[in-house]
């Protein structure tokens, strides 16, 4: 498209609040939010028309906000990151994407809060080394702004999002210097998740590297001896891997299995599983009794949240906004596997990371940890990165067919404000923004 390569103004510094916010710098990501929402408003003023996906968010917000406030009271955190979070952090997403000049604005404003928050992760690992020296417990971090001990989940789950986007720049098309760039992090990452003895991250990732095999290995179109020569690789380099292990080399076998990762699988702490905290939601008709939440939800339970984002959210705003909640995930679900289905061969490259990688691991990740409470701020950049998401295959719509079946609501692109310059104008073209 004719000058969409050519960037504005006004990028790069949302891009830097964006990491900033990842950042959560001197613990102030609801101030740094509330200036993007400022600035989106001085930018995009109303911004193209609401869709489904936004509606829904935004009764999701209204209830959770109103739940919140009748079990903990009013406060001015309720009302940024409840009533205004959700709702405006999906479509900043969105509307950044489909105003930007670029080409490359999925991927800019997917990498800038990933960064902010990964790098979090990585600094809350340094500030807790000088604690554990003086006989701090090693399954304990220290955030790095305010000097407090914080839960290894809520440092773990900053590292999720950098991750997988290191994962998919590996698998995909690219330069030596950013394929460094990606080991490097993805390799800082797992290391903090094996100091901390964090189970969630490289179950995501061995996950996802098993979901890719598994896919390419089904592919028709590959070759059956090209996969039979690619196998035998993999097995061959496992080999010596597997022999140092095995025959304790140099100790290699030894300091493995020492490992704080290794250790706490191998010696599992005294709980309950996963899979048994969900049943309990359900476990003599538990839910429908407390259908507006509250603490009496895990009353006689051993846990005080249900490790799991939609369950967490019926436990803290009751059943009005998991319903909505859920429906907003299906259909995101739905838009993210329409988007892998129809995008061109242009797309491709950044399609599968998003698609692959990105989305999986978000909601993989949703699913076993209490995100509510860990870190709420996750919530909201994940929210972003799929408004962002979204915005890309509405912004390629001429490439992506499949989105133009929901006509619900419809905006020329000539009519977006800021439209000089870089601006798509496919003349005459509406797509749907739902």
């Amino acid at each position: 498209m004719p000058g969409e390569s050519k960037g504005r103004l006004w990028e790069r510094p949302i891009l830097l609040l964006f990491f900033l916010f990842g950042l959560s710098v001197w613990n102030q990501a609801g101030a740094v939010f509330l200036l993007l929402l400022v600035c989106a408003a001085a930018l995009w003023g109303v911004g193209p028309p609401f869709s489904r996906s936004e509606i829904l968010l935004l009764f999701f917000s209204l209830s959770y906000f109103g739940m919140d406030a009748y079990h903990h009271g009013l406060t001015l955190r309720g009302c940024v990151v409840y009533l205004l979070g959700p709702w405006s952090a999906y479509r900043m997403g969105k509307s950044y994407v489909l105003y930007a000049g670029s080409r490359q604005a999925l991927g800019r404003v997917l990498a800038a809060p990933a960064l902010g928050m990964g790098l979090h992760g990585l600094l809350n690992w340094l500030a807790c080394l000088p604690h554990q020296a003086g006989g701090a417990p090693v399954r304990l971090a220290v955030d790095v702004w305010r000097g407090d001990p914080v839960s290894v989940t809520c440092t773990g789950m900053l590292l999720t999002a950098v991750s997988a986007l290191a994962l998919g720049a590996l698998a995909a098309p690219g330069s030596r210097r950013r394929k460094g760039a990606a080991v490097c992090c993805l390799g800082a990452c797992l290391a903090e998740s094996v100091y901390f003895a964090n189970r969630t991250l490289p179950a995501i990732c061995l996950l996802l590297l098993a979901g890719r095999a598994l896919a390419w290995l089904f592919r028709p179109d590959v070759a059956p001896e090209r996969k039979l020569r690619r196998c035998a690789g993999v097995f061959l380099c496992a080999l010596p891997v597997i022999a140092l292990l095995v025959w304790d080399v140099w100790g290699f076998g030894d300091w493995f299995v020492s490992l704080p990762l290794l250790e706490r699988i191998q010696n599992p702490e005294a709980g309950i599983s996963r899979v048994k905290i969900w049943l309990s939601f359900f476990q003599n008709g538990r839910w429908l009794r407390f259908p507006l939440g509250g603490e009496e939800l895990t009353a006689g339970l051993p846990v005080s949240w249900f490790h799991n984002l939609w369950l967490d959210l019926y436990r803290q705003g009751g059943l009005l906004p998991f319903v909505l909640f859920l429906i907003f995930t299906v259909l995101e679900i739905r838009h993210a596997l329409a988007l892998r289905r129809n995008m061109s061969s242009a797309c491709q490259a950044t399609g599968r990371v998003v698609t692959a990688y990105l989305l999986p691991a978000l909601f993989l990740n949703a699913m076993v940890e209490p995100v509510m409470d860990a870190n709420v701020y996750w919530f909201l950049c994940t929210l972003l990165f799929l408004g962002a998401v979204r915005g890309w295959g509405l912004r390629n719509g001429r490439e992506v067919p499949g989105f133009d079946s929901d006509v619900d609501h419809q905006l020329p692109y000539a009519s977006y404000p800021f439209s000089g310059g870089g601006a798509i104008r496919p003349a005459g073209r509406r797509i749907s923004l739902d």
